[in-house]
C-alpha cells in the first residue's frame, strides 16, 4: 500500500509564493542600487575631478588670506568662512594699491540635494574687509556679499557632508591657521550591503514566524488532505495468506483487502463496524 504524501497547505503555497517575490524584488532593488551606486560613483568621480582644482584653488585662497574673519580667536567653528586678500589691518587699508582687495565668503549650501559648497565673493578697489564676522548672505544660488565690487557665486564641490557632525571651517591655534574637514558622498558599499541584508534578514525572519504561527494554530492543513498519521488497525484474516486490515488515514477508517504481499483493493467505507460483526 503507498500512503499518501503530505502536500503543501494553500496557507503555505501562498507564503511561499510572497516570500519568494519578496526575495526576488530585494535581489532586484539590490542589483538597481549597485547599478545607481555605479553610476553616481562615476558621477561623483567626474565631479571631484573638476573640483579638486578648485578645492586646490580654496586652499591657497586660505594660505594667501590676509585677514581670516571667520572662524576666528572668539569663534572657533563654523560651517561658514569669511577671509580678505591685499587687506592690512593695521593700515585699514590695501597693502598693494595698485591692485584690489578681495573678500571671500565660503559656506555649505543645504538648500538642495546634494550639499553644495559654495564661494562668494566680492573685488574691487573699493572693497573693504570686515572687523568681526559680518551678516552672512544667505547660502544659496540666490545669495551675495553686499557692497560695492565685482560679485561671484560658485560651487566649487558638490555632494558634500560634514565629517561625523563636526563643523567644516576650525580655526587652530596649534598650527595657527585654519582646519578644513568634510566628506563628499554620503553611501558606501558597506552601509547599502549591510541595510539590505538587515532588510532580507527581516523578511525571513517574518515569514518564518508567520509559518510557525500557523502550525501552532493549526491553520497550515495539507490540501485535498484531512490531516494526522496513517495507524494500522483490527485484521481478520480470510484465508492462510488473505486478509483484510483496518487502516485509518487521517482519523477515517478504511477496510484494506490484503492477499500475500500484494494489496488487492481498498474498500473506501466505514469498517469498525463489520469487523466487530466478523468478531475480529
Amino acid at each position: 500500500m503507498k500512503a499518501r504524501s503530505r502536500g503543501f497547505s494553500l496557507v503555505e503555497l501562498l507564503i511561499a509564493v510572497s516570500l519568494g517575490a519578496i526575495i526576488l524584488a530585494a535581489i532586484f532593488g539590490l542589483t538597481t542600487s549597485m547599478v545607481r551606486f555605479q553610476i553616481e560613483g562615476l558621477r561623483k568621480g567626474t565631479t571631484v575631478g573638476w573640483s579638486l582644482a578648485s578645492l586646490t584653488v580654496m586652499n591657497k585662497e586660505f594660505e594667501n588670506a590676509d585677514v581670516l574673519v571667520l572662524p576666528n580667536w572668539s569663534t572657533f567653528t563654523s560651517d561658514a568662512a569669511v577671509g580678505c586678500t591685499n587687506w592690512s589691518r593695521i593700515r585699514g587699508g590695501r597693502h598693494d594699491t595698485s591692485r584690489n582687495a578681495l573678500l571671500f565668503y565660503y559656506c555649505l549650501d543645504t538648500s538642495s540635494v546634494p550639499n553644495r559648497l559654495r564661494r562668494m565673493s566680492a573685488e574691487a578697489a573699493t572693497v573693504t574687509c570686515p572687523t568681526s564676522p559680518p551678516p552672512l548672505p544667505a547660502c544659496d544660488a540666490t545669495g551675495s556679499i553686499p557692497g560695492p565690487g565685482v560679485k561671484s557665486n560658485d560651487v566649487i564641490a558638490t555632494n558634500v557632508y560634514k565629517n561625523s557632525g563636526s563643523a567644516i571651517f576650525t580655526s587652530d591655534s596649534a598650527i595657527n591657521g585654519l582646519r578644513i574637514k568634510f566628506v563628499i558622498g554620503e553611501e558606501t558599499y558597506a552601509s547599502l550591503i549591510a541595510k539590505l541584508i538587515g532588510g532580507l534578514t527581516l523578511v525571513v525572519l517574518l515569514a518564518w514566524g508567520g509559518v510557525y504561527l500557523l502550525r501552532r494554530l493549526g491553520l497550515a492543513q495539507p490540501v485535498g488532505a484531512t490531516g494526522g498519521p496513517i495507524r494500522l488497525g483490527q485484521r481478520v484474516h480470510l484465508g492462510p495468506k488473505k486478509l483484510i486490515c483496518l487502516v485509518e488515514i487521517g482519523g477515517r477508517d478504511v477496510a484494506l483487502l490484503a492477499e500475500g504481499l500484494q494489496a488487492l483493493d481498498l474498500l473506501g467505507f466505514e469498517f469498525r463496524r463489520d469487523l466487530e460483526a466478523l468478531g475480529g
